[in-house]
């Protein structure tokens, strides 16, 4: 590539436009340079330069040959197999023709990625075309440049887009998507005037009323829809509705002829209020003015965001409700990033917050209500009611001073959604702990669709927003707000919270200062976190503090896991038995797996240093998880997952059980002698585990075993050591025999 890539885009072009000018004929694209050139004005060179000059000119006279024939008014779509008309060959590709309009390619991708359609290219030229009224293609003459076409030619959008392979059958459910996306905005963008129109006339009825002062006084409505009006508001869809009492209870009749935008085409009644329960219908007789609320469904336009929901109730002559003028669309990125003091309704909220807290509009307390306010989540703060927003000011005001988690929840006026604002001190915020809280919320709610976002700044206090939906036909159920908090609260504290808190517990504040002490900055390793719970880590790093004080260098701890380590389960298929492997009470839980967690100061061990050792034990290791602690005097924590050799004969296990509790201390004190040189490294310590016996009553039975090979015995010792163990109750006796012979204790 040179170093001016309009060069490459020249020389590309140029060499396309020969191969275009053999594959052209019969196309009615006029001047084939010059469409080649609108057609990619918008293309990043290494694009052109990846595909080359003959596919650039296959793609670009294949999308002419689609677009020789549009009827007025319709866009037309068709999604084909790439080959030598794509940039890459294996992908499939889209093409699209239709009016030039707002919002064409982001409503586009929010199809492709509804549907999972993995996007790689996009060619969007918007070109000036000239057809006959039968919709015939006559010429391209340019590209669009802002202004209105001159008369007889027409703004048009071309759209070739390539995306990965499609599954068999899926292409033709693709193009009827699409087609119904692009209906959508050519509905929305046709009608949008008459909307806009539609809400400064709604205003202009409001100005008659009297206003009462209130953020939903007429006033306040009336200048809240100019401000929607005034480049704020999206506007998809409008209708009108009469409220009338049906056979089924309430119920929201629409008026023919008054739907716009999405809401164009005439329906009977509204199908969203319908679907509510008897009870919440009937919340739309309420004196509320003005409704801020979310829709059900996501904008097929623009963004995929649940479509903003704004209603107007209209009254009759005694004052009653009679209907509504319902508004659908997004708000505008003005609208959230404008002062709530210059946005109706806002404003008279932020008033409305500080008259209830008590808090004089001059102060400094009243800067941090307004800042809260500000930052507060726009769509949220528009919906939501004084008397709901003052607990949650006062609330988030107080974590400056001592920072903690709080949820604040909020449900919608039809109980179709629950708004759950997190406030969480901002160094505990990670994806675990959004996931966490999600999972928690999600359980007490129904299970229902979550939508959240995120606000992380320089504040110490970050904030998790987390919307989740009811399930279809349902309402969200009644939750005890401040027992869900302490769940959520449990959720975002950090293993170190707990650690710090356990150790307290377990140890006394003495104790667990010093344990703390030994474990600053990022001693322990995040694998540990995740395996090991707090609980269980006091123990651990109690053990190591124990060493350090007595001098020590290593312990053994053989313990007993209901089956499962960091999470995992343990395999409880044949040969993965532990030794003291059995099911938990009633027959029916997890395998009781027996652990060995071997703690070491100074320097690390290896598998050569444990597993030969483990191994005459007659022990196997099945799995292991290294720990190392980077202190300022490193140590390292080694658990394994132990299972009884195979060769251990089935008398021992039968005659002699194997509990933890009976053999526990009986290992423990063998590892350690045998660690510190105590004891030779050999088959007899397997004895230990198969016979129950100490360690020293092992060192008698090799003492014999070597005399008797001094004193010519053929038998090996290993022969010596199976045999041992192949026959514990014999093996048991000779150790009574000796003692009772030698052990001062056990003489009558």
């Amino acid at each position: 590539m040179t170093d001016h890539p309009g060069d490459d885009r020249d020389a590309l072009l140029v060499k396309a436009d020969d191969v275009a000018a053999t594959i052209a004929s019969g196309t009615a694209v006029g001047d084939v340079p010059s469409y080649l050139r609108a057609y990619y004005r918008h293309v990043a060179v290494e694009d052109l330069v990846s595909a080359g000059p003959e596919r650039l000119a296959a793609v670009a006279i294949e999308q002419a040959a689609f677009a020789a024939r549009r009827p007025q008014g319709r866009a037309v779509v068709r999604v084909r197999r790439g080959g030598d008309a794509a940039f890459v060959a294996a992908r499939d590709v889209i093409d699209i023709v239709t009016d030039d309009m707002p919002f064409l390619v982001d409503s586009i991708r929010m199809e492709l990625s509804r549907r999972e359609a993995t996007l790689h290219l996009v060619v969007h030229p918007q070109l000036r075309v000239r057809r006959d009224v039968t919709g015939t293609l006559h010429e391209v003459v340019g590209t669009v440049d802002g202004e209105q076409p001159p008369h007889g030619e027409i703004a048009e959008s071309w759209t070739h887009i390539e995306i990965a392979r499609l599954p068999d059958g899926v292409a033709a459910g693709l193009e009827r998507g699409i087609e119904r996306v692009l209906g959508d905005v050519r509905e929305a963008v046709e009608d949008w005037p008459r909307m806009q129109a539609k809400a400064v006339q709604l205003a202009e009825q409001l100005t008659m009323a009297p206003d009462g002062g209130s953020a939903e006084s007429p006033a306040e409505v009336e200048a809240l829809l100019r401000w929607l009006a005034d480049g704020h508001f999206t506007f998809l869809g409008y209708r009108e509705y009469d409220l009338e009492d049906g056979p089924d209870g309430m119920a929201l009749r629409s008026v023919p002829g008054t739907g716009l935008g999405i809401l164009r085409h005439d329906r009977e009644g509204s199908s969203s209020f319908a679907a509510l329960p008897p009870e919440v219908r009937a919340r739309a007789r309420d004196p509320q003015l003005l409704i801020l609320t979310k829709a059900n469904s996501r904008s097929t336009v623009h963004r995929p965001s649940y479509l903003d929901y704004v209603a107007v109730k209209r009254l009759d002559e005694r004052g009653r409700v009679a209907g509504e003028y319902r508004f659908l669309g997004l708000y505008t990125h003005d609208a959230y990033t404008e002062s709530i003091t210059r946005i109706p309704v806002l404003r008279r909220k932020l008033t409305g917050v500080l008259a209830a807290t008590g808090i004089a509009a001059d102060s400094h307390d009243a800067q941090d209500v307004a800042e809260f306010l500000e930052s507060y989540p726009r769509e949220e703060l528009f919906q939501t009611p004084v008397n709901q927003l003052v607990p949650v000011a006062e609330g988030v005001i107080r974590l400056r001073e001592h920072t903690q988690t709080r949820l604040f929840l909020r449900k919608d006026l039809y109980g179709r959604y629950m708004s759950c604002l997190i406030y969480l001190p901002r160094d505990r915020y990670t994806t675990q702990v959004r996931l966490r809280t999600q999972k928690i919320l999600c359980k007490a709610l129904g299970n229902g669709q979550v939508d959240y976002s995120v606000m992380v700044g320089e504040s110490p206090v970050a904030r998790l927003h987390i919307v989740v939906r009811a399930q279809e036909g349902r309402v969200l159920p009644d939750v005890a707000a401040d027992e869900l908090e302490a769940q959520v609260a449990a959720a975002v504290r950090s293993w170190d919270d707990d650690l710090a808190e356990e150790a307290v517990r377990q140890l006394g504040e003495e104790r667990a200062h010093a344990l703390l002490g030994m474990c600053v900055g990022e001693c322990i390793p995040p694998t540990y976190k995740t395996d090991v719970p707090a609980s269980a880590a006091v123990d651990d790093l109690d053990k190591i503090l124990q060493l350090r004080e007595s001098g020590g260098s290593i312990a053994f701890d053989l313990w007993e896991s209901e089956g499962y380590v960091g999470g995992v389960p343990i395999d409880d298929g044949p040969g993965c038995e532990a030794p003291g492997a059995e099911p938990a009470a009633g027959g029916d839980g997890p395998l009781r797996v027996w652990r060995l967690s071997i703690y070491r100061t100074g320097s690390r061990i290896t598998l050569s240093d444990v597993l030969p050792r483990l191994q005459h034990m007659g022990v196997e290791v099945v799995d292991e998880h290294p720990y190392e602690f980077t202190a300022a005097e490193p140590f390292w924590i080694y658990d394994f997952g132990l299972r009884k050799s195979a060769s251990a004969a089935t008398e021992a296990s039968s005659r002699v059980p194997s509990s933890l509790a009976s053999v526990k201390e009986l290992l423990q004190d063998a590892l350690d002698a045998l660690w510190h040189g105590d004891v030779e490294d050999d088959g007899f310590n397997a004895l230990v585990l198969d016979g129950h016996l100490t360690w020293r009553q092992a060192v008698v039975l090799r003492a014999y075993a070597k005399y008797l090979r001094q004193a010519g015995s053929t038998f090996s010792q290993n022969y010596t050591e199976g045999v041992l163990r192949s026959n514990i109750t014999v093996t048991r006796l000779l150790v009574r025999l000796f003692e009772s012979r030698f052990d001062p204790d056990r003489q009558a």
